[in-house]
């Protein structure tokens, strides 16, 4: 079993490998539309009709184990290429002390494949949201007591240091768990 720490919580990487007995895949579109209509004041117009629709992908696969034993999943955003003997891996975050966790990456050995929920990885390896209000603290003392800078320069310097750690963060923890997961060993 590997651990990663990413943001100073250590997680647990958890295999569960096995051939793959039965999978489904699911389509969901959801459409919204606003606007329409018009109304007359001084003059007539009308508001432009936007119709937007989102579709997520869900997949279903039953695994099978060299034991005997079944587990299934149910996953939303991944788009799994697989089919029926398919040897699949999927790897799931655990926090330390906690049970319960993320399905990030499902490895295909068939096709020698991995596919990643990008939006879980994304919420892993971001900043937490504590470190923001030390940072805009850090920065007010550093241009006004030390600097004695003005107003404006201590506001672009506090969003670009905020944009610096958002972007340093994300990209280390990344670099993190994809090395975490070259260095898994599946046999």
């Amino acid at each position: 079993m590997q651990t990663v720490a990413l943001n100073w919580t250590a997680y647990r990487l958890v295999l569960n490998t096995g051939k793959v007995l039965n999978s489904l895949k699911n389509l969901e579109t959801k459409v919204s539309g606003s606007g329409g209509g018009s109304a007359i004041y001084d003059r007539t117009w009308t508001n432009p009709i936007k119709i937007t629709s989102e579709t997520t992908i869900h997949d279903q696969i039953i695994l099978g184990n060299d034991n005997g034993q079944e587990y299934a999943y149910q996953l939303s955003g991944f788009n799994l290429a697989c089919r029926e003997g398919n040897k699949l891996t999927v790897i799931t975050a655990l926090k330390q002390r906690n049970n319960r966790g993320h399905y990030f990456a499902i490895i295909n050995h068939t096709t020698n494949q991995t596919f990643y929920h990008h939006d879980v990885i994304e919420r892993l390896c971001r900043p937490i949201s504590f470190l923001y209000p030390a940072v805009i603290v850090l920065n007010v003392f550093l241009c006004r007591a030390i600097f004695e800078t003005g107003w404006l320069f201590c506001i672009i310097a506090t969003i670009a240091s905020c944009a610096a750690l958002y972007f340093f963060t994300l990209s280390h923890n990344k670099k993190k768990l994809y090395q975490a997961i070259a260095n898994l060993n599946f046999n």
